[in-house]
This record gives structure tokens, C-alpha cells and sequence, in this order.
């Protein structure tokens, strides 16, 4: 390791910025370096470079033996500047790779589940981190892809991963992409769980293998709010077993038309108990992503997700920046679009106009998600081309990157009608936004007790003086 280290620091200071310019250019930093003379010498050179007033210029070989006494020349000129970075960058891996596995020998007797997922988020990093430079794109070598999109979408074929369930999002999306990152956050007893179970089911009827997390519910359980979506059948009379005539033989006839799928896709639940205490991690989660390679993958409670990084007195803020980073990382690196749900923050209902600031533990979620839905359920009845509606669920797109819709209603009776009623306009948006920012301060302010108010004297004296009259 300390050859590498020491040849590619001799190069750079034998040709100066421009080989120094290839090493950055090559993505070569501080944490490549693994001795400490190395590292000292790198940064030195690094703090030259960025100095404004010399231009970028470095320290020759004299001025590197008055700092380094001991250095000399060394990098062989049948080396390329790059190759001498893709040798060090390999030695450093090797050196990391060995690390995890001291630390996971260390670490597997006392937790397994704790120690494997560790190791496969370290090394998962380090295969991410490659060998070679990553190739920046040149403009000419992109607008054929780009000319070729535009021509898919031109003749209305469907390039997307799955279309969404709602007309009104899937013509402003052009369905879900492969690097989709979505989230439908809100408040607890918003029905974004429902929702979330929705768009499982459609997307399964779609024809697309399915993978799921769940922490909070069973896999039964998620299973039979699935089956009733597509069934369409109601769910509280199907736990209540009281199905009509006509919904038992539907939901019975749900079993052929579930085997008959299997042969051509997949629809797995993973039950984060089986991964052990702090085992659901991402890293936990891409080695499922690869084992049954679904088309779309679905995450209910991505803050119940564990932080392979973090300890037990970790931030909850600082461990859902650490577990959106890494989903995101998932999504891009395995191409398979992902879909979560997450808690809304209650302190926003102080504010009428909540937007992004409202996802619980960590502002990240709204860096990383491509959308970020907030969902409402709808306590009041709402009125739609002269029909009045009980039942519904305001979905309000707080965060978007490529288009511009504001929300749309879709009803909101459990598994029997979650589609589409209409487009929202931003009046309609903040008439549902007050009612539900006004049901959690109802909410707050019943489990607050009212401050006792202090009493004066003056009325002390006036208590007192009835007392006696009554006395009198």
C-alpha cells in the first residue's frame, strides 16, 4: 500500500497541477491514503494546490525533503497517472475489505444478525466505491438516449417501471420510473397504510413482482388488506366474517387467480422479526432486493428500518438522514423503484401551510424523495360535480422534481374504493390541510390540562369577606 501511496505522491510532485488535476479529476482523496506519511504528504500538496495565490502551483522535490526529509522520487514512468490511482484505490479496498471481516469475526459471537448486516453495509460501499474512475458523461454521447425517450413517449409506448393508480399522476409522471424514490407521509390514522396497501395491490395486478417490509403489522395481516383490494371487497366485513354470498365467493375465487400468478411473478413479504433485533437494515434490505429481484419494492414505516452506522443513543434525526441516503443509494444502484410511508411531524400542525417540514426525524427525506405525498384522511364530507362524498383521502404533493400537480382526492372506503375523484385545486388543498391541522390541536389541546390561574389577593380578600358574611 505505502508503494502506491508513495509513487503517486512523486508523480505529483515530478508534473506538477496537471497530474494532480487527472488524480482529483479520478475522484483520489484523503481516505485513500492509508499511511500516515502519505496522507501528510497528499494534504500538503492539496493545501498548495488550493491556494489561490500561487495559482495551483506544488512544492518541487526540494521543498517536499525540507517538509519530508526522508522522501525521494520513486513512481516508475511506465505507470499512467491513472492506473497509479486505480492500484491505490484497489490496495485500499483490500485493506477496508480485511478490516470487516476482522471486525465481523469479532463481532459474530456475541450478535450474528447485528455483525452480518454491518459487514454487507461496509462492503457494499466498498464495492460502490469501484476501482476505476467513474465515467462523466459528455453531452454528445447523451442526447441519442435523450432523442430516443422523446420518441417512446411521442408514440404513447410505455417505457415506466409501472403506471400509477390515478389517471391524473400518471399523466404528469409518465408512471413510476426506475430511480423513483416515493413517499406518502401523515399523521397517525391517515389511512397512508391503506393507501400504501392500495398501491401494492394495483401494482400486483399489474403483473409485477412485489417485495414488502412491514414492522408494524404482520405479514397476515398486510396480506389481507392486499387480497381485500383486490378483491374489492369490505374489510371490516371480512374480519368480521360476514361477507355476502357474492363477496365470499369473490374473495374465495382471490386463491385460483393468486396461483395461477405465481408462475409469472413474485409477491414477497419480509418480516423484519426474522432479521433479528437491529438486522432490517438497508443493507439487510438490498441483499432481499437481490434475492428475489422484484419490479417494484415497498418499505411500510421506513423509519422502523434499522442504521447499520449508528448506536443505541443515535439521533433520530441523524439515523433517518443515514437510512434515506442509503435507499436512495439502493434505488439508483439496484434500479428497482422503491415506495415508503413515514410518520408527519406533530409539531406542524402549529402552521396552516405544511409542507415538506412536515415528515418526521429528518428534512433528507425531502432531499431524496422524488415525490413526497402528504396524506389526509378527510373528516368532513366533500362535494364532487354535485355528489356528495363521505369518504375520502386528500393526497397532497408537497415535493416533486420534474412536474407540477398539487394534489388529488381519491376515495377513501378501505378496500373497496381508492380511486380517483379529482384534481385538487390550492383551495381545496388548504381547506383539508386546516381541518386536519385543526383536528391535531383539538387533539393536543384535550390531553393538556388547563393552567390553574394565579390568584391575587385582592381576591383573597373578597373570598374571605364572603366567607364571613355567610358566618354573619
Amino acid at each position: 500500500m505505502a508503494n502506491f501511496e508513495l509513487q503517486l505522491n512523486s508523480r505529483l510532485i515530478r508534473e506538477g497541477k496537471t497530474a494532480l488535476s487527472k488524480v482529483l479529476d479520478f475522484g483520489v482523496g484523503l481516505e485513500d491514503f492509508r499511511t500516515h506519511e502519505g496522507k501528510a504528504l497528499f494534504q500538503h500538496l492539496l493545501a498548495y494546490y488550493n491556494d489561490s495565490s500561487l495559482s495551483g502551483s506544488l512544492p518541487g522535490v526540494n521543498s517536499a525533503k525540507h517538509i519530508f526529509p526522508t522522501f525521494e522520487l520513486c513512481d516508475d514512468s511506465s505507470m499512467e497517472t491513472e492506473k497509479l490511482c486505480e492500484e491505490l484505490r484497489k490496495n485500499r479496498q483490500i485493506i477496508e475489505a480485511r478490516e470487516v471481516a476482522s471486525r465481523l469475526a469479532e463481532m459474530i459471537e456475541l450478535n450474528p444478525q447485528i455483525a452480518m448486516s454491518e459487514a454487507m453495509g461496509r462492503l457494499t460501499q466498498l464495492v460502490a466505491l469501484g476501482t476505476s474512475r467513474k465515467t462523466d458523461v459528455p453531452f454528445e454521447d447523451a442526447i441519442d438516449e435523450i432523442l430516443f425517450d422523446y420518441e417512446m413517449a411521442e408514440a404513447g409506448i410505455d417505457t415506466s417501471v409501472c403506471p400509477f393508480p390515478w389517471p391524473s399522476l400518471q399523466r404528469e409522471t409518465m408512471g413510476l420510473q426506475n430511480e423513483d424514490y416515493i413517499v406518502y407521509y401523515g399523521r397517525p390514522k391517515s389511512k397512508k397504510s391503506w393507501v400504501l396497501a392500495f398501491h401494492i395491490a394495483w401494482t400486483y395486478l399489474q403483473g409485477k413482482s412485489v417485495l414488502v417490509y412491514t414492522k408494524e403489522m404482520t405479514t397476515k395481516n398486510i396480506f389481507k388488506r392486499i387480497a381485500a383490494c383486490i378483491a374489492k371487497i369490505p374489510y371490516r366485513e371480512l374480519r368480521h366474517g360476514t361477507l355476502s354470498v357474492e363477496e365470499r365467493k369473490m374473495f374465495f375465487d382471490l386463491r385460483e387467480f393468486i396461483q395461477d400468478m405465481k408462475h409469472s411473478q413474485r409477491f414477497i413479504c419480509l418480516s423484519a422479526k426474522d432479521a433479528g433485533e437491529g438486522g432490517d437494515t438497508v443493507p439487510w434490505l438490498r441483499s432481499k432486493i437481490e434475492k428475489y429481484k422484484p419490479d417494484v419494492q415497498f418499505v411500510d414505516g421506513l423509519y422502523l428500518l434499522a442504521d447499520h452506522r449508528g448506536g443505541k443513543k443515535q439521533a433520530d434525526h441523524s439515523r433517518m438522514m443515514n437510512i434515506s441516503r442509503d435507499y436512495r443509494q439502493l434505488i439508483l444502484d439496484t434500479k428497482v423503484p422503491g415506495v415508503a410511508t413515514l410518520q408527519a411531524n406533530r409539531k406542524a400542525a402549529g402552521h396552516a401551510n405544511a409542507e415538506l417540514d412536515e415528515i418526521a426525524y429528518s428534512d433528507a427525506i425531502g432531499q431524496d424523495a422524488t415525490i413526497a405525498a402528504r396524506v389526509i384522511a378527510e373528516k368532513v364530507p366533500v362535494t364532487i360535480d354535485d355528489v356528495e362524498h363521505t369518504n375520502t383521502i386528500a393526497i397532497i404533493l408537497g415535493g416533486s422534481r420534474e412536474f407540477e400537480l398539487h394534489g388529488i382526492r381519491i376515495g377513501g372506503l378501505p378496500a373497496i374504493d381508492f380511486d380517483e375523484k379529482e384534481q385538487m385545486t390550492e383551495k381545496s388543498i388548504a381547506k383539508a390541510k386546516q381541518h386536519d391541522n385543526g383536528e391535531e390541536a383539538e387533539k393536543k389541546g384535550a390531553n393538556t390540562k388547563p393552567r390553574r390561574q394565579p390568584v391575587t389577593q385582592q381576591t383573597q380578600d373578597k373570598q374571605l369577606e364572603q366567607q364571613l358574611d355567610r358566618f354573619s
